[in-house]
C-alpha cells in the first residue's frame, strides 16, 4: 500500500510563485492571485461566486460582463495644463478590459445604499446652489452658488468612484484588481 501525502492543515498557506505561471500562448490563464491582487486578462470570466463574500451566486444571480478602466497615474498632471488636454491623454492612454464576474445579493445592496447616498449629496448640493442662488441677491449668492456645486460635483465623484473592483495597476495585458475578498482570492 503506498502512502499518499496529507496536506498540513497547520502550514501557513501559500502564494503561488508568479514567476512559474505560464503568462502566454493558448493555454495561458486569464486569471490568477497575486498576493492580495487579483491579476485578470482581457475575456476573463470568474468563477460563479461574489468577488466580495465568496457566496454561490446561482443561475438567477447577479453576474454580468462589464468594463474596466486604466488610466497611468502620471496623466493627472496634465489636469494643470487643461481639462482638454487631460481629457485627451486619458482617452489615447487608457487601456480598457472587459470581464464576467458575480456579485450576491448581500454586496450589491450595500453597493447600492453607497451609491444612492452619493447620489443624495450630490441632489443636496444642486438644493444648496439653486436655493442660495435664488434667496441672494449680488456677492452673497456666490458662495452658496459655489458650495453647491462643489457638494454636488462631490457626490458625483462619489457615486461613479463606488465599484465593486477597481483597476490597481497595469502591465503587459494583464490588470490588478483590488476589491476582491480574501476568501474569494483563496477559492482560485
Amino acid at each position: 500500500m503506498e502512502a499518499t501525502a496529507q496536506p498540513n492543515p497547520y502550514q501557513a498557506p501559500g502564494v503561488q510563485d508568479v514567476a512559474a505561471i505560464n503568462l502566454t500562448g493558448p493555454n495561458a490563464p486569464f486569471y490568477f492571485r497575486d498576493g492580495e491582487l487579483l491579476v485578470i486578462r482581457d475575456g476573463a470570466e470568474l468563477p460563479p461566486r461574489c468577488v466580495h463574500t465568496n457566496q454561490e451566486v446561482d443561475a438567477k444571480g447577479w453576474r454580468k460582463l462589464r468594463p474596466l478602466a486604466w488610466t497611468p497615474p502620471w496623466i493627472f498632471v496634465f489636469i494643470f495644463f487643461g481639462l482638454l488636454p487631460f481629457l485627451l491623454l486619458s482617452i489615447v492612454l487608457q487601456k480598457k478590459a472587459k470581464i464576467t464576474y458575480s456579485l450576491s445579493k448581500d454586496a450589491r445592496g450595500r453597493l447600492a445604499k453607497k451609491r444612492l447616498v452619493a447620489l443624495g449629496v450630490m441632489l443636496a448640493g444642486i438644493g444648496v446652489a439653486f436655493i442660495g442662488g435664488s434667496l441672494l441677491n449680488g456677492d452673497a449668492a456666490v458662495m452658496p452658488i459655489f458650495a453647491g456645486i462643489v457638494i454636488a460635483l462631490g457626490g458625483l465623484i462619489g457615486s461613479l468612484m463606488f465599484n465593486p473592483v477597481t483597476v490597481k495597476k497595469y502591465k503587459d495585458g494583464w490588470f490588478s484588481l483590488k476589491g476582491c475578498s480574501p476568501e474569494f482570492l483563496d477559492s482560485l
